[in-house]
């Protein structure tokens, strides 16, 4: 209500005034939020990239770029041939300096250690191993419940199977290790370093909110561009007692929908930069107390 008010009150300003108005608020505007701007500019951008896991969260960033040139920078330095990251100055940056900033993937250049509360991204390759305890293993008594991943997934009673498709970033980065069709579970999975930031860093909200946010970003830029079609066409709105040039709303229009299909392909090229590995339980237990198996890193 407070919106359609504010709107009809918009409409029911004589052309000059409103003119003034715009010009007035236009100029403020672009001056107070250069500070915005410097505050969600390089680093949450690059935080909010490397976070960027399901296609949701591509759209999201396509209706809100904040970093529209962090966005491109990033994008050449993942994914870019020698001669684009020589123009912006990273013609000789290593890999696991990119994935370590751009990306949530751990590779034998970058993995994750947990430190103090909080996750930490270091260089280099540790050495982990990974356990699985289940109590309510029929063996129980012989191996005391005791199996490594890769022993565990091998047999029938595994609590877990793997899901491929998923929208998850992985462990492996594509840049060290190349896709594959189908991954190779027992060969890999054990020696992988986890995603601590994904598994137990980041609590996500259900799908549902998500959607809604970009329901929200999707009217705002929708409305943008309507405001702009009727202080043209409707109001007639003019700037120096002149009218605008014929081509100004067009271009207007094309420019917010081209700007926001390539933030939202830059979102997407970094996020499957990578390649997928997820476990997924097969039954879920119905209370959180009782979980029929679980996983240790050591």
């Amino acid at each position: 209500m407070l919106f359609t008010a504010c709107f009809l009150l918009l409409l029911s300003f004589p052309p000059a005034t409103a003119t003034d108005w715009w010009d007035d608020f236009s100029n403020n505007f672009a001056t107070n939020l250069a500070p915005l701007l410097s505050l969600f500019g390089e680093q949450v951008t690059k935080r909010f990239l490397s976070e960027s896991i399901y296609f949701v969260d591509y759209i999201i960033f396509a209706m809100a770029p904040m970093g529209i040139l962090t966005a491109v920078v990033s994008v050449i330095r993942t994914c870019g041939r020698p001669s684009l990251r020589a123009f912006i100055g990273r013609a000789q940056e290593g890999k696991g300096i990119t994935e370590a900033e751009l990306c949530s993937s751990t590779s034998q250049d970058v993995c994750e250690l947990y430190n103090n509360g909080g996750t930490a991204c270091v260089f280099g390759r540790l050495k982990i191993l990974k356990v699985v305890f289940d109590p309510e293993d029929a063996d129980f008594q012989k191996e005391a419940g005791i199996y490594t991943i890769r022993n565990y997934l091998k047999t029938e009673k595994s609590v877990w199977v793997e899901q491929s498709g998923v929208s998850v970033r992985s462990t492996t980065d594509v840049e060290t290790n190349p896709p594959k069709e189908s991954a190779n579970v027992d060969s890999d999975i054990d020696l992988l370093a986890p995603n601590l930031s994904l598994n137990i860093g980041i609590k996500r909200q259900p799908t549902h909110v998500s959607w809604i946010f970009v329901g929200m970003g999707f009217f705002m830029q929708s409305g943008v561009m309507v405001f702009a079609g009727i202080a043209t066409y409707y109001l007639k709105w003019k700037k120096d007692d002149k009218p605008p040039n014929s081509y100004s709303c067009p271009m207007m229009f094309a420019g917010t929908i081209l700007l926001g299909i390539g933030t939202f392909y830059c979102a997407f090229i970094i996020g499957e930069s990578t390649d997928e590995q997820v476990l997924m339980e097969r039954d879920p237990p119905r209370s959180k107390d009782k979980r029929s198996a679980i996983m240790i890193w050591v």
